[in-house]
């Protein structure tokens, strides 16, 4: 605990690990940065869009990008700060004075830490707001209507209110017939949960909104389940026409923020699908990357010593690309219901964790 306040031993650990913290940062933010505005770029030429609109929504995307390259530049600055202290016997000599591996860890370990907090109010406060401030930019600047059929999307009913009166996801989305399939929609009265309806189909017919085949649970104001509905029609009062609903920013479970779709699935009670869990827990998993990349670069650090830094970076490379490969495993698997949501989203987390203490405690003995 005494080497934990030791402002001395902080500023020797962090001025080898901030330099190629910033420098993973920049170099992995600016590739992803790089292909959205690729993407950016088409969108505004196809649309007949100004360069303000692509400026703006570069800039929208820019906090998205960064924060998705903390674990990233967190494992940059840990793998090669450790190799370094490594390569100059200054941890043989630490050793020698009766610091154990373990204990040098933890400085790192802390690292991690407070940069998986770092990213997970870069996404919540930043990236996830701005990511729909760049949906409204595309629908009003652009006047891109969204004709392609969806699946999970979910939007907001006034689109511009703080309170909105209707949230609405829909498993898939068709704007060609405005038909909506697998309805999950939240009806609020101003702050309170009023209703919740799933239906098999939500359709314009007869100049009103109808659900076909499903489930109505009405809740007080304490959110206590007061009445039930099972339904062959019910009119749901959503005060727009289909038009206005097609023009609508559509936005998926995975563009929102985690406070956000955790107070939807709260509200939802039994009737929402599973699956959405593993989109909530990804919100935690992946800026959680940054301890779990910190743990390993520990490991790697130490046992790449007296190697150049284009090994280190070779491995940091290689790291990543394993993580998501095993990420994008397990969410699938996750998705397909084959794994419980958890699991699914941290189980890459989880791997690397463990193989990274793993491999403290065998350097350490």
């Amino acid at each position: 605990m005494r080497l934990l306040l030791n402002k001395l031993f902080w500023s020797y650990i962090l001025k080898d690990f901030l330099p190629f913290f910033f420098f993973g940062l920049l170099a992995f933010s600016g590739l992803m940065l790089a292909g959205e505005s690729m993407r950016t770029i088409k969108l505004v030429a196809d649309n007949q869009g100004s360069f303000l609109t692509g400026a703006k929504l570069a800039a929208c995307g820019l906090p998205y990008s960064i924060a998705f390259a903390f674990p990233m530049a967190t494992l940059l600055g840990v793998l090669m700060a450790v190799s370094r202290i490594s390569s100059n016997w200054e941890l043989v000599a630490l050793r020698s004075a009766g610091l154990s591996i373990f204990k040098f860890s933890l400085p790192f370990i802390i690292i991690g830490i407070i940069f998986s907090t770092v990213s997970f109010f870069t996404f919540e406060k930043l990236a996830y707001p701005l990511l729909d401030k760049s949906r409204y930019i595309i629908a009003k600047d652009l006047k891109k209507e969204l004709n392609t059929e969806r699946q999970n999307v979910l939007f907001k009913l006034p689109p511009d209110s703080p309170q909105p009166k209707f949230i609405i996801f829909a498993k898939d989305y068709k704007p060609a017939t405005m038909s909506l399939q697998d309805v999950y929609i939240q009806e609020f009265d101003n702050e309170f949960l009023k209703r919740t309806i799933y239906s098999s189909e939500l359709s314009f017919t007869g100049n009103r909104w109808v659900a076909s085949k499903g489930l109505s649970y009405e809740f007080s104001k304490d959110g206590i389940i007061v009445g039930r509905l099972d339904f062959e029609k019910l009119i749901v009062p959503l005060g727009v026409l289909p038009q206005t609903v097609k023009a609508l920013p559509t936005k998926k479970p995975r563009d929102m923020s985690f406070f956000e779709l955790l107070s939807y699935l709260s509200n939802s009670k039994d009737i929402v699908d599973k699956s959405l869990y593993v989109d909530l827990y990804n919100k935690l998993s992946l800026p959680f990357a940054c301890f779990a990349f910190a743990c390993i670069g520990v490991a790697f650090g130490i046992a790449s010593e007296r190697k150049s830094s284009a090994i280190g970076f070779g491995i940091a490379i290689t790291t990543v690309l394993f993580y998501y490969l095993i990420f994008s495993l397990f969410t699938t698997l996750g998705y397909m219901s084959y794994l419980p949501p958890f699991i699914a989203s941290f189980g890459a987390d989880i791997l690397i964790t463990i193989f990274g203490i793993f491999m403290v405690v065998k350097w350490d003995t």
